[in-house]
């Protein structure tokens, strides 16, 4: 759950920073934004993807749909001292349809 509330913490953070880029047109106000990862530390997130798709080549229609979920992960296998992490893209979990 740790995990889920950090990748969480990062996709508000990132969100924020784009209200805080158009709010710099009326505000001379600066913000840095960082959140800092620690080695061994794993965010992860679901992604959920439905496709409802119609095609007509030449009079012939065809239908299709196709679902996918998919749990994916960010694990952090090193962090510089400069701050930048290294990580890996990881899909753990993956369930398809069509």
């Amino acid at each position: 759950m740790k995990n889920l509330f950090g990748y969480s913490l990062l996709v508000l953070l990132l969100a924020s920073s784009a209200s805080i880029c158009s709010a710099e047109k009326t505000s001379s106000k600066k913000y840095l934004l960082q959140y800092k990862f620690a080695m061994g530390e794993v965010l992860r997130y679901r992604v959920n993807h439905m496709v409802d798709m119609r095609s007509t080549i030449e009079g012939t229609s065809q239908q299709a749909e196709s679902k996918s979920e998919s749990i994916k992960a960010w694990k952090v296998t090193d962090v510089l001292p400069n701050g930048e992490i290294e990580f890996v893209h990881v899909v753990e979990v993956v369930r398809m349809s069509n």
